[in-house]
């Protein structure tokens, strides 16, 4: 199939996703009432980051498909959406450190993409509390996370996030390659970054779709938000790097881009803040400040 027939598709699939009353119920609706059952226990349990998770897909491509429909508020249900992962993302982690539970699973690398996607939004505090764990759990194989492999996606993404903070990190670095390595081995020459960053685009929606195993992009929203190639970005900006030009169709879609100023930053609402509040003794600790 080509890249285009692929693009199509999936633009095709969100579409019909979003029409279906059925995915509000369940993912939306059942996920907040969840929540508000959860808190009334005397400690909320581990399973808080499930409906935490199913709220955040269905704002995330809710937020997509108002902005392939030019409604810009689809920026505001995109960074809510956003909010809501990240939460889940940290009191996953937070629960298996204060050994509440003995495992943690995610679908199909999520941390990774929630990591890169807080390096986009120049979300520094958050990136360096995710990107922190990320990096101990890859490096050590930590056998207590499940759900994800130690692929090259994974150690693109601890890698990117240790560049962001200026450390080339062997480690990670030499652990991929193929359009990742040329990302990497072309971040110094504008010309080899931009062919370079036209062939991730490419991968990436031959990635997006369901493959046998592992798919690095097999994702209900990341599957056609270039989240890796907007964290390369987002590092040249803060490196003082000319930004490639890059004439790709995935680019070119409306979340492609950084949200609009009146969007970024933190995102809050009463049943997401009500979370954090009543796990406060979970996650307050020294790495949060």
């Amino acid at each position: 199939m080509s890249i285009a027939k692929i693009l199509e598709k999936q633009l095709k699939a969100l579409s019909k996703w979003v029409s279906k009353a059925d995915n509000r119920t369940l993912l939306f609706d059942r996920s907040v009432a969840r929540i508000f059952e959860l808190r009334r226990l005397a400690a909320i349990p581990p399973s808080i980051c499930g409906p935490l998770s199913q709220i955040a897909v269905w704002e995330l491509k809710t937020g997509q498909h108002q902005l392939l429909s030019k409604d810009i508020l689809g920026w505001q249900k995109t960074v809510k959406g956003y909010a809501y992962l990240w939460w889940a993302n940290r009191l996953n982690f937070q629960f298996l450190n204060r050994g509440l539970v003995k495992q943690i699973y995610f679908f199909n690398e999520m941390p990774f993409h929630v990591l890169l996607h807080a390096i986009m939004a120049q979300d520094e505090n958050s990136a360096a509390w995710l990107g922190d764990q990320l990096s101990e759990c890859v490096s050590k194989e930590d056998k207590r996370v499940i759900g994800w492999g130690t692929n090259e996606f994974t150690w693109f993404s601890c890698w990117l996030y240790q560049l962001s903070r200026g450390i080339n990190d062997v480690r990670f670095r030499n652990k991929f390659g193929g359009p990742y390595e040329e990302i990497a081995s072309a971040l110094e020459s504008k010309q080899k970054l931009e062919a370079a960053v036209f062939n991730m685009c490419e991968f990436h929606l031959e990635k997006s779709v369901e493959e046998d195993g592992y798919s690095d992009f097999f994702h209900p929203f990341y599957n056609i938000f270039p989240i890796e190639v907007l964290a390369v970005f987002e590092i040249c900006r803060q490196n003082g790097m000319t930004q490639p030009t890059v004439e790709h169709p995935l680019l070119k879609l409306p979340f492609s881009f950084p949200p609009l100023p009146q969007f970024a930053g933190n995102y809050h609402d009463e049943v997401l803040d009500s979370v954090i509040e009543a796990t406060r003794h979970i996650w307050m600790d020294e790495k949060a400040g």
